[in-house]
């Protein structure tokens, strides 16, 4: 049930990287106790396999951070050097007889590594390496994009599946030094390491695999709007640079200074009347729906007039809302987290958060001083 709340091509990416990584466990384990010899032939059917994993941790980046509801011609292109190899070593090794493939194995856990196969070696680790960074780039800009579209980040931001492509990096690392001591015919327990890091990056995947199920989708139906790219944290530490900045970013809209001025006017009263951020979900198109304006303007119309993203311009009523209800008598039975929760935050952790990046203080803080 859970694995239908995300992505569906997001989560068939994990099921196969499950599969593959999952038999790839069972060959080292293999490997390890020696029962290979009665099976040889399943000899080298797992080294096409990391060709592979970066690729599909990329493009389930991709899928997740997006609308995407199918696989795209397109797409294939990054199994373009998993299909290469496959084709290489089944020419080369897969048609050897099962004797033949025993000794090759035995070679190589002497640290007889052809030559041929130190190259696809290095070539595995400067693959990963590509796909390491264009996977946290897809990452860095969807955490930019959606304080652009969400008023509540939690469960959207994917800081899992960042912290996990670093870990992964760091594992082919590992594989990069254990070549090095290969290529050099240094005898010091590279089998061992190199099974360390084969074991941890099995690990990775299934806790990449076991995140990814639990993610929730994040976009749904018109969710998703484009913005210009803009550094908003350089724009909000350098106040004097601000207006020319954002007149630079939206010198192209064909938004005319009046316009926006009538529909920031409009989204203000719309704001102060209805209290739309009391609603813990509330997003950048549903507001613009409601008060029957284009997204993306809106979007531009906050930049300029208050120059905050959608996240903290929301944001800023829900905690002058709680400010207010803190000093009200009224609201006395209620704890700082129920006032929170009642003025459209969903967790202690977030308003926390946002309640000291707004007001220099921490909620109990505020609290004491206005007691």
């Amino acid at each position: 049930m859970l694995i239908k709340k995300g992505n569906k091509p997001a989560n068939r990416l994990l099921a196969f990287l499950l599969v593959s990584i999952s038999f790839s466990l069972l060959l080292q384990y293999l490997y390890v106790t020696n029962h290979i010899e009665q099976a040889p032939h399943l000899i080298g059917l797992d080294s096409t396999f990391p060709f592979i994993y970066a690729p599909l941790i990329f493009l389930y980046a991709k899928f997740v951070t997006s609308q995407k509801s199918t696989f795209k011609i397109t797409d294939s292109i990054h199994l373009i050097p998993f299909t290469v190899f496959l084709v290489y070593i089944f020419l080369s090794f897969y048609l050897k007889s099962g004797s033949y493939k025993y000794e090759y194995l035995q070679n190589l856990f002497k640290g007889n590594v052809p030559l041929d196969l130190t190259i696809v070696n290095y070539l595995k680790i400067i693959q990963a390496v590509i796909y390491v960074i264009l996977t946290l780039k897809v990452i860095i800009t969807h955490q930019n994009r959606i304080k652009h579209i969400f008023s509540n980040l939690e469960k959207k931001t994917l800081t899992w599946l960042k912290i996990l492509t670093i870990s992964i990096a760091g594992v082919y690392f590992i594989q990069f030094i254990v070549l090095l001591l290969i290529s050099f015919k240094l005898d010091w327990h590279f089998q061992e390491i190199s099974l360390l890091a084969n074991v941890s990056e099995v690990l990775f995947v299934y806790i990449l695999a076991f995140f990814g199920i639990m993610q929730p989708q994040i976009y749904k139906t018109n969710d998703q709007i484009s913005t210009n790219k803009v550094d908003i944290k350089s724009i909000l530490n350098k106040p004097e640079e601000k207006s020319i900045t954002i007149k630079q970013k939206y010198a192209g809209s064909p938004l005319s200074t009046k316009a926006s001025k009538e529909m920031f006017l409009k989204l203000k009263a719309f704001m102060e009347k209805e209290k739309p951020y009391l609603e813990s979900q509330i997003t950048i198109h549903q507001i613009a729906e409601k008060i029957g304006v284009n997204t993306k303007y809106l979007s531009q119309v906050i930049n300029e007039h208050v120059d905050l993203n959608f996240f903290n311009f929301i944001n800023q009523y829900r905690i002058e809302e709680v400010k207010q209800k803190l000093t009200n008598e009224k609201y006395s039975h209620l704890s700082i987290l129920g006032i929170a929760l009642d003025c459209g935050f969903n967790s202690k952790s977030s308003f926390n958060s946002v309640f000291k990046k707004l007001t220099g203080q921490t909620p109990s803080s505020y609290v004491s001083c206005t007691s």
